[in-house]
Formats: structure tokens, C-alpha cells, sequence
């Protein structure tokens, strides 16, 4: 099996979810354009843009959305400003921190901000230098360099442990160790000659699923959603703060 395959699984298994990222990515395009020409970017662009990465990233499960309908247009722009203006990786992902849902409030075990949702906002912003992280693709990343870049022996060794383990393991991400996943994308975007670490999130994610299927219909239901009825600039505040 070559990384094109994996690349296919992901597209195939949440068609939804490949087509909703391809918008955002193209709209994370104008944003920054217009930002580093020196044009201020449209607020309500601004606010559906987070508010639909935030969806995405939750998957459309309405108990993992916070900022829906409470971030405000303005908050949305200096987010997304602060982001594009910034000077390095850290700066760029803990720009999205002052939003609701994006990793606001510090969590109280690791005493730092959790990153996940953040990750989605500047992979649309910065595909070539961010993917997305979560405990799947931190896995098969840790485990695809564990075994020199070798897909197999990267699935064998992922099987061995538990997937319960995997989830506990990488259950809290912060700004420091979103970027040491990345490296490790960029890493892997190097040995398949792949530019953008957006697309080897993809690649892992698609590992990832070979391994550790969505397999209900309950849990493909909730993956895929109908983000048409979480929508967004009229929506009412999901979850809690």
C-alpha cells in the first residue's frame, strides 16, 4: 500500500467532510491574500470562516461546538489578523486561543492551552506549513517515524498498542506540541515528496482509519453530520464555555 491509497481512504470514507475542508482552505487563500496586501478582510467572511472550521473540527457532533453563535465578528477578524501577521508557528496557532471553542480557557491538568481545534484554523490558513492534530494522526506520525517511514511496519507497530492508549496519549495538545507533530509531518511530506504538511495530515488520518475503522452506523452518522442544519451566521450557541 502506497500513501495515494491512504490519501483515497480519507476522501472516500467522509466525502462531506474532504468537500468542506477544499472551501475552507480556498477561502483561508483570500483571507491571508488580503491581509498580507494590506486589505482589511469582510467580518462576516471572517465569522462564518471560524465558525465552519470549528464545526468541521467537531465533526458536526453538537456537543464538541462551543463558539458557535457566541464568537463575534470582531473577534473572528482579530483571530484570524493576528494569525496571518504573526512571526512564528506559536504565535500563528495561539492566535486562535482568544476564541470560544478553539482552546480559550487553560485546562486545569496540564495547565495549558489544548490546541486540536486551533489546528483546524491555521491548517486552512497555512496548508503547507500545518495539519491538523489529533490523537490519530499523532499516532501513525509517531510511529511512521518510530519505523524510518515504513507504512507497514508503522501499522504493525501502531496495532500494538491499544487504541484506548493512543486516545490517553495524546488526549491533550498544546500550542508546543501541535508544532512537534507538524515537524513530524513535515518530516514525512519530505520522505513522499508531499509540500504541504495539510495533505500528510490527510495521509495519516487515512492510516489511521485502516487500522482503527469508524465502524458503526451511529459513530458515521455523528462523524459526518449535516453541517447545513449547524449553520452558522444565525446559529444558536452550542455546549458551554
Amino acid at each position: 500500500m502506497d500513501i495515494k491509497f491512504f490519501l483515497n481512504k480519507y476522501i472516500v470514507e467522509d466525502v462531506k467532510s474532504y468537500e468542506e475542508a477544499s472551501s475552507l482552505e480556498k477561502i483561508g487563500v483570500k483571507l491571508v491574500e488580503s491581509i498580507s496586501s494590506g486589505s482589511p478582510i469582510d467580518s462576516d467572511i471572517a465569522l462564518d470562516f471560524v465558525n465552519r472550521v470549528e464545526v468541521w473540527k467537531a465533526m458536526g457532533i453538537s456537543e464538541r461546538i462551543f463558539g458557535v453563535g457566541k464568537t463575534t465578528a470582531e473577534q473572528a477578524v482579530k483571530a484570524i489578523t493576528n494569525a496571518i501577521k504573526a512571526n512564528s508557528k506559536k504565535e500563528q496557532i495561539t492566535s486562535f486561543h482568544s476564541l470560544i471553542g478553539f482552546g480559550i480557557s487553560i485546562d486545569k491538568t496540564y495547565r495549558t492551552h489544548k490546541a486540536k481545534v486551533a489546528s483546524a484554523a491555521v491548517r486552512f490558513l497555512f496548508p503547507k506549513a500545518w495539519g491538523v492534530v489529533d490523537w490519530r494522526s499523532g499516532a501513525i506520525s509517531q510511529c511512521m517515524i518510530d519505523n524510518n517511514f515504513d507504512i507497514d511496519k508503522a501499522i504493525i507497530s501502531a496495532k500494538k498498542t491499544k487504541r484506548s492508549d493512543w486516545v490517553l496519549l495524546y488526549k491533550h495538545i498544546d500550542a508546543d506540541r501541535a508544532i512537534e507533530i507538524n515537524n513530524r509531518y513535515s518530516q514525512i511530506g519530505r520522505r513522499f515528496d508531499v509540500p504541504n504538511n495539510a495533505d500528510v495530515d490527510i495521509f495519516l488520518f487515512g492510516v489511521s482509519l485502516d487500522i482503527w475503522p469508524i465502524s458503526s452506523k451511529s459513530a458515521k452518522k455523528r462523524l459526518q453530520g449535516d453541517r447545513q442544519k449547524l449553520c452558522l451566521k444565525d446559529s444558536k450557541p452550542f455546549g458551554s464555555a
